[in-house]
C-alpha cells in the first residue's frame, strides 16, 4: 500500500520507493515530542541524515528536506522548504503522535507552537572549531546559497585568513549571530522575554541575533543545557548515537547508506598549508571571540560523560558500531537501482565485516546491532 506523503521529501521522492526495506512509515516509539535544537556547524547533517533513515515521518527538520534514505533532496529541484511557524504548526497537526522538531532553532520554540510538555536535545561543538569549520567552509570560497530563498548563510566571499583581522572582521560581521551561538541558541526566547517572536523565518530572530551575551543570558543557557534529556557531541558521534538508544530504549539507529561523515567544512578545491594551519594557530583568539560558548561547552562536555558512564555501554558493542558504519553498507544509488536485492546486500556487508573481526563479542556486536537495526522494515 503506497503511504501518502507525511515529510517534505515524500513530494520529491515517492514514500513507497524504499517501502521493501524501510517499511512506511517510520515513526518516532514515544509519546513525547523532542525539541533538536540544532546547533550550527557542529554534526547535525549526519545527525539529520540518521534520524531521517530511522524515524523519517516523525522527524521534521527546518529547511533543506532529507529523503527516506538519509541524503538531502537534490538542491536542484528546489525543494520546499519548511522555515515559518505557520508551516510547522501544520505539520504539527497532521501528526498522530509526538515527533522530532530540529533545526538551527532556539530554546523555547516548541511553546511558541503550542507545545508545552517536551524533551530536549542539542548538538554541541568545541567552539574554536565550529567557528573554524564555519570560516572555512561557508568563507574560503565565494559561495553561492544553494537556495534560492538564500539559505541559512547565504552568498559568501572567498578569504584566505592571511591574518588574525580578516578572521575577526567577517566573525564580528557576516558571523556576528554566530559569536558565542550555542549560548544564545540554549538561551532562546527566554533572553528576550518572549515566546512570540517568531519571524517568518525560525531559524533567525533579529532580537536574538543581534542580542549580545551577558552573565544573565549565560545562566538562562546554563539552565536549558542542565535540563536537556540528551546531548550530541560532534566528535563523539558514535557514543552520543549509543546514548541515545540507551536513555529511550530504541532498536539500533544505523545509517546503512552513510559513514555519518556528512557535510564537511571543505567546500571545493585544495587546502592550503595557510587554511590547514587556522585552527591550530588562531585558537586563542577563536576562543576569546566565543568566551561564553567555551564554558558553556566545558559544562556541556561534563554531562555528556556523565550519561555515557551511566549507559554503561561495552567497550565492544562501540567498536563493532565503529565497524557497522565505516564504510556505507549500501550505496543510495544501488538502493534505487535493486530494492528488491537490498536487503541481502545489506546482510551480506554485515557478514563480510563479521567475518574479517577476530573478537567474538565484537562479532555478537555488529550482528546483533546490524540485522536489529531500527532502520530495516519490521515485519
Amino acid at each position: 500500500m503506497v503511504i501518502p506523503f507525511t515529510t517534505p521529501a515524500d513530494h520529491y521522492i515517492p514514500s513507497d520507493r524504499y517501502q521493501q526495506i524501510f517499511g512506511v512509515p517510520k515513526i518516532w516509539p514515544h509519546n513525547r515530542w523532542v525539541h533538536l535544537i540544532h546547533n550550527w556547524r557542529t554534526g547535525g547533517s549526519s545527525l539529520t541524515a540518521l534520524l531521517s533513515v530511522n524515524v523519517h515521518d516523525s522527524y521534521l527538520k527546518i529547511g533543506h528536506p532529507f529523503t527516506r534514505c538519509g541524503w538531502p533532496v537534490p538542491y536542484d529541484v528546489q525543494p520546499l522548504q519548511i522555515t515559518e511557524a505557520k508551516q510547522l504548526k501544520l505539520w504539527i497537526k497532521s501528526q498522530k503522535s509526538p515527533a522530532i522538531l530540529a533545526g538551527h532553532t532556539y530554546a523555547g520554540m516548541p511553546l511558541g507552537l503550542g507545545i508545552s510538555d517536551y524533551d530536549k536535545w542539542i548538538t554541541m561543538r568545541e567552539p574554536a572549531s565550529r567557528m573554524n569549520s564555519g570560516l572555512l567552509r561557508f568563507h574560503r570560497k565565494t559561495l553561492r546559497s544553494d537556495s534560492q530563498d538564500g539559505g541559512y548563510v547565504g552568498k559568501t566571499k572567498g578569504c584566505d585568513f592571511s591574518s588574525p583581522q580578516q578572521i575577526i572582521d567577517i566573525s564580528n560581521n557576516q558571523l556576528s549571530h554566530e559569536l558565542n551561538g550555542m549560548t544564545r541558541r540554549l538561551a532562546g526566547y527566554a533572553a528576550i522575554n518572549s515566546h512570540e517572536s517568531f519571524s517568518s523565518d525560525l531559524e533567525s530572530c533579529e532580537l536574538l541575533d543581534n542580542k549580545p551575551i551577558d552573565q544573565s543570558t549565560f545562566d538562562l543557557a546554563m539552565d536549558y543545557l542542565s535540563a536537556t534529556n540528551w546531548i550530541y557531541l560532534t566528535d563523539q558521534v558514535l557514543p552520543s548515537i549509543l546514548i541515545l538508544e540507551s536513555l529511550y530504549g530504541l532498536k539500533p539507529f544505523i545509517h546503512p547508506c552513510s559513514d555519518l561523515i556528512h557535510n564537511p567544512q571543505w567546500n571545493a578545491s585544495g587546502v592550503t598549508r595557510i587554511q590547514q594551519s587556522l585552527l591550530s594557530e588562531n585558537r586563542s583568539l577563536l576562543e576569546s571571540l566565543n568566551q561564553w560558548d567555551v564554558k558553556l561547552f566545558s559544562r556541556a562536555k561534563s554531562l555528556f560523560w556523565s550519561m555515557w558512564k551511566e549507559c554503561d555501554v561495552p567497550p565492544a558493542r562501540l567498536k563493532a558500531r565503529r565497524i557497522l558504519q565505516c564504510k556505507p553498507l549500501i550505496s543510495p544509488v544501488q538502493l534505487k537501482k535493486d530494492s528488491a536485492n537490498a536487503r541481502k546486500v545489506i546482510e551480506s556487508k554485515i557478514n563480510f565485516r563479521i567475518q574479517h573481526e577476530a573478537d567474538h563479542e565484537v562479532q555478537y556486536w555488529i550482528e546483533k546491532d546490524g540485522l536489529g537495526a531500527n532502520f530495516w522494515k519490521h515485519l
